[in-house]
C-alpha cells in the first residue's frame, strides 16, 4: 500500500466513500496496521517523521481505529468480551505487539478493556492511540489463526460509527464540510 503523503490523489475536505469511510483517513490508519503486520519497525518509524496529514484526518484516523480495535478484537475473542478473555488475549498477542511498538501489555489490555466497557486497570502511560490500535490491529491480522483481514474490519467499522459522529469529530477539529 502507498502511504498517505505519496497517494496521487490528495484529499483536502471530507469525502466517504460509499461505506461512509474516508479513504485517506482510513489509510492513515490501515499505514500503521500494514507496516505492524509485517513487522517493520525501521518503516513505522521513519513514517512517523514524515509530514503530518491534517489535524482531523489523524483525529478521524484515530477513531477509525479504535473502532477497528473493537472489531477485530471481538472477532478474535468470538464472542462479547470479558475481562478474562481481554486479558488472555493480550497475553497472547503482546509478545508480537511488543516487536513493532513499544507498550506494554497492561496498557494494551487497559486500552482494549474501554473499547468494551470494561473498567480498565488504570495504567498511567500514554500513547499515541493511532500507535496503540495500529499495532494491535496490525497484529491480529497478520495472525493466520485469527482469519481477519482489513476488508472485514473495515465493513465492521462503517456499522459502528455513525456519519453524523464523523462530522461532529471533524467539526471539532475546525474543519468546515
Amino acid at each position: 500500500m502507498t502511504p498517505w503523503w505519496r497517494r496521487s490523489r490528495r484529499q483536502t475536505g471530507y469525502a466517504p466513500a460509499a461505506d461512509g469511510i474516508d479513504d485517506t483517513a482510513w489509510g492513515v490508519f490501515t499505514d500503521f496496521v500494514d507496516l505492524a503486520s509485517q513487522h517493520r519497525v525501521a518503516k513505522i518509524r521513519e513514517m512517523q517523521g514524515r509530514p503530518k496529514p491534517p489535524d482531523w484526518q489523524v483525529r478521524l484516523a484515530e477513531v477509525y481505529g479504535i473502532n477497528a480495535l473493537r472489531c477485530a478484537t471481538g472477532a478474535a475473542i468470538g464472542k462479547r468480551p470479558d475481562r478474562n478473555d481481554i486479558h488472555d488475549l493480550i497475553v497472547r498477542i503482546h509478545p508480537a505487539i511488543a516487536r513493532v511498538a513499544d507498550l506494554s501489555a497492561e496498557y494494551v489490555e487497559d486500552i482494549v478493556r474501554q473499547m468494551w466497557n470494561v473498567p480498565p486497570r488504570a495504567t498511567l502511560e500514554t500513547h499515541s492511540m493511532l500507535a496503540v490500535t495500529g499495532a494491535t490491529v496490525g497484529v491480529l491480522v497478520a495472525d493466520p489463526a485469527m482469519r481477519l483481514d482489513l476488508v472485514a474490519v473495515r465493513a465492521c467499522v462503517s456499522t459502528e460509527i455513525s456519519p453524523d459522529e464523523v462530522k461532529r469529530l471533524i467539526a471539532i477539529a475546525g474543519v468546515e464540510l
